[in-house]
């Protein structure tokens, strides 16, 4: 099988979820500190929670 762009993957879900945000601009920009704060609690958890799942998986392989 061949390799396959991260990028290319990307693009057609970008292109949806800005198509999505725009038909909902007054909604974002009545609640736009708050999407910033879930955002940012959604991205640490996310981190933590990956880093959690690499750190049990290594530490299974005997890899750390």
């Amino acid at each position: 099988m061949a390799k396959i762009s991260f990028l290319s993957c990307c693009v057609p879900l970008l292109a949806f979820a800005g198509l999505s945000v725009g038909g909902q601009l007054e909604e974002l920009k009545k609640m736009s500190w708050k999407v910033i704060l879930i955002f940012m609690i959604v991205s640490t958890c996310c981190f933590f929670g990956a880093s959690l799942v690499a750190q049990l998986g290594f530490s299974i392989q005997g890899i750390i």
